[in-house]
C-alpha cells in the first residue's frame, strides 16, 4: 500500500508524504490564465470560496464532510463507554432524536448513528427549503 484516494475529492496521494497540516485551512478557488498556446500559464490567482458567495459548492462540500465525519466515527457508536452515566445520557439523546423524527420515522431508531444520520438529513432538507424560499422571496422583490 503506497497511496490512498481522498474521499473528498478523489485524488490519489502517496501515504508516505501526506501531511494535512501543510495545507491552509480554507477552501480556495484558483483561476488560471494562459500565456498563449504552448507558453504555459501565469501563476493562478487564489480566493477563498467564502468570499465568493458560492453557497451551492459550500453546501456540497459541507455535506460530503459530514458524511466523512460519520464514516470515521461510526465505530465509536458501537460500544459506548460506561463512565459517570454516559451510557444513560446516550440513551437520552437517542430518545430525544426519535421524538423529533417521529413524523418521518414512526418506528424510531435503536442506535445513535442511524438516528444522527436521519436527523442530519432532515436538517439538510430544511436548510435547502429555507434557501429555496429565500431565493423565491428575492425574486418577488
Amino acid at each position: 500500500m503506497s497511496h490512498f484516494q481522498c474521499p473528498l475529492c478523489g485524488l490519489s496521494r502517496p501515504i508516505s508524504t501526506y501531511d494535512p497540516t501543510d495545507y491552509l485551512l480554507d477552501i480556495l478557488i484558483l483561476t488560471q490564465h494562459s500565456k498563449g498556446r504552448g507558453k504555459g500559464f501565469y501563476p493562478p490567482s487564489k480566493e477563498s470560496i467564502f468570499n465568493l458567495g458560492m453557497e451551492d459548492l459550500i453546501e456540497l462540500i459541507s455535506n460530503r464532510i459530514s458524511d466523512l465525519y460519520f464514516l470515521l466515527y461510526e465505530r465509536e457508536e458501537e460500544e459506548p463507554e460506561k463512565e459517570d452515566g454516559l451510557e444513560e445520557s446516550l440513551d437520552d439523546i437517542l430518545q430525544d432524536i426519535n421524538d423529533e423524527l417521529r413524523k418521518q420515522h414512526p418506528k424510531g431508531f435503536d442506535n445513535l448513528f442511524d438516528a444522527s444520520v436521519a436527523l442530519l438529513d432532515l436538517y439538510r432538507d430544511l436548510k435547502a427549503r429555507a434557501r429555496k424560499k429565500g431565493e423565491e422571496d428575492q425574486r418577488r422583490e
